[in-house]
């Protein structure tokens, strides 16, 4: 099940198919039986399912007013499906979270969490070099020259890092 606005509407979407995989169409409203629980479990809400033109795909709409009325929280939504010619029995159910989050906000938290994922993969993954002149490890940018952060070398004794032959001082791009 999954879901979308329209207008004031909360609209939610099902599919179905029969045991074959083959989507089933033909459906009637009365083939289901739909309820959605307001989160205190004091309204009830039974919506009306119609096929949409997409043979197998069908939805219900819960109204914006329901809603509006029992506020934010998580509504219980359980469907029954009890169809005959041919015959078919099938059970949905699921939560929906309804809150009052800012659509522009969400999307600015998921550009930020992408920006955060990013710079990780920079951090596994680029160029990484310990600079032995300079006393610094330093990271450098997806194209190999621009350094992105640069951290000072220390040893618990405060004396310079050195290092011999053999030991490695450089991470290149990994080797797919």
């Amino acid at each position: 099940m999954w879901s979308e606005i329209v207008g004031d509407t909360f609209r939610a979407w099902i599919s179905v198919s029969d045991s074959q995989g083959s989507p089933r169409i033909g459906l009637v409203a009365g083939d289901f039986t739909v309820s959605v629980r307001s989160p205190d479990d004091s309204a009830v809400s039974n919506p009306a399912v119609t096929e949409s033109t997409t043979g197998g795909l069908y939805y219900f709409d819960i109204p914006g007013a329901f809603l509006t009325t029992n506020g934010t929280g998580q509504y219980g939504v359980v469907g029954v499906i009890s169809a005959t010619g041919p015959k078919l029995k099938g059970v949905f159910s699921k939560v929906l979270d309804v809150t009052t989050e800012d659509l522009d906000s969400l999307g600015s938290s998921i550009t930020a969490v992408a920006v955060d994922v990013s710079d990780i993969k920079k951090l596994n993954f680029n160029r990484l070099e310990v600079d032995i002149t300079g006393q610094q490890l330093v990271l450098y940018d997806d194209n190999g020259t621009t350094i992105l952060q640069r951290w000072t070398l220390a040893t618990n004794g405060g004396e310079l890092v050195a290092t011999a032959v053999g030991v490695q001082t450089k991470r290149g791009v990994p080797q797919l």
